[in-house]
């Protein structure tokens, strides 16, 4: 195709990097991005900022089933971008952990949609943990992880002074 690239952009008048981007914007063969492997060898290969590498990008942050694929992914994305936002979504919806919700909401633009999305769902892992605290000290420990004007940080000041002694 090397070849052909040059001719082409020898007689439109234009880089051999266009032409190429062009060429290789063409759909994906069936069955080339069906794992987060394919999907990424598939950006990697791809040109920057060609329509190839935005359709594997896409791809792999559909394909990303864990907090390590979306972060990867999430890496990848350029910032102020909408595809962005998408992957720190996806991000977020696999958060299983406190520490995985706090660290979304950390990357999430300061004041956004998406930094409220993150907020919430570490709210909502921090109301489990205060909710299932029995002692002092659980609820101290769970006091900490919850983020600041929380629910969750609120309802854990309300169990520790249930219990504490007066």
């Amino acid at each position: 195709m090397s070849d052909k690239a040059e001719r082409i952009a020898g007689l439109l008048g234009i880089t051999v990097t266009k032409v190429r981007d062009v060429l290789e914007t063409v759909p994906f063969p069936p069955g080339s991005m069906d794992t987060v492997e394919q999907a990424l060898k598939a950006f990697h290969n791809a040109p920057s900022d060609s329509e190839a590498r935005r359709l594997a990008l896409e791809k792999w942050i559909a394909l990303c089933a864990t907090i390590e694929q979306a972060r990867e992914a999430f890496r990848n994305t350029p910032h102020d971008s909408e595809v962005r936002r998408l992957t720190l979504e996806k991000w977020i919806t696999l958060c299983a952990t406190i520490e995985q919700a706090r660290e979304a909401f950390n990357n999430a633009p300061y004041g956004s949609e998406i930094q409220e999305f993150a907020f919430k769902k570490w709210n909502e892992l921090s109301l489990a943990e205060v909710e299932a605290a029995n002692t002092i000290e659980q609820i101290r420990k769970a006091f900490n992880n919850t983020p600041n004007s929380s629910e969750a940080r609120r309802l854990a000041i309300l169990k520790i002074e249930e219990l504490m002694p007066d």
